[in-house]
């Protein structure tokens, strides 16, 4: 058994560089993981946009940060979700799960973290769905009691007990624009792609969410409402590019 080296004698393993730097750097990697994973986890999940159905707010390539906070973050490993500030509301941009993407396993949302912390955000297994859909921007445009109905790719809403309908921009927190591109006359509204959806009331716990781009985008007019438990945080700021540095 190698002794002190006080007394003349020590572990061969000591002598290599590459330990003593592993040694050194071993709790300053740790540290930052335990941290990247906390402020991911609750205060802000980098993301970069993927598609062109968020336009004209979100561009592909955009780097985005969503707060999980707002709505209740949920713990990666154990899948369990915790209190948010507050609910989903009218005009909120968010990263949602659509209904046709599977839940990720034990196993990937274990590893995830980990791929986040050396990617720095740039890859997330728990974010990739079947082929190549994953997560996806869409907007708040009705909670639960709201009776929701689209014409001409604008959504009108009439919330619990009221009994007229308001255009959805009168109720949403903050301003927003729409990309819209009328269909041909032989296309009916309620068609795929279409400029109009059939009126639905929302129940307790459904959203209803729509694309900034209504011409293209997939949204609550093919999938249906989703539930709470489908978003998973708010998209609150752009910070790439530069030039549009902001709150969304």
């Amino acid at each position: 058994m190698p002794r002190r080296r006080d007394q003349g004698y020590y572990s061969g393993r000591d002598r290599n560089p590459i330990v003593r730097v592993a040694r050194w750097l071993a709790p300053f990697l740790l540290l930052a993981f335990v941290t990247h994973s906390l402020v991911t986890t609750l205060l802000a999940m980098p993301i970069v946009a993927a598609s062109v159905a968020s336009q004209p707010t979100v561009r592909p390539t955009d780097r985005l940060l969503v707060a999980p906070i707002v709505y209740g973050p949920r713990l990666p490993t154990l899948g369990i979700r915790l209190p948010g500030l507050r609910l989903p509301d009218r005009g909120d941009l968010v990263l949602v799960r659509p209904a046709f993407v599977s839940h990720p396993g034990f196993v990937v949302r274990a590893i995830d973290p980990v791929v986040r912390f050396v990617t720095l955000g740039r890859v997330s297994p728990a974010q990739r769905g079947r082929g190549r859909t994953g997560h996806q921007i869409k907007r708040v445009i009705g909670v639960p009691g709201d009776t929701v109905r689209v014409e001409r790719f604008v959504a009108y809403i009439r919330p619990r007990e009221a009994i007229a309908f308001f255009i959805e921009y009168d109720l949403a927190r903050r301003p927003y624009s729409l990309s819209t591109d009328p269909r041909p006359a032989a296309w009916l509204g309620t068609d795929p792609f279409g400029d109009a959806a059939r009126e639905v009331t929302l129940g307790d716990g459904e959203y209803f969410l729509l694309s900034d781009d209504r011409s293209i985008g997939i949204d609550s007019r093919h999938w249906g409402p989703i539930g709470l438990d489908d978003i998973v945080g708010k998209v609150w700021l752009r910070y790439q590019p530069f030039r549009d540095f902001g709150r969304l």
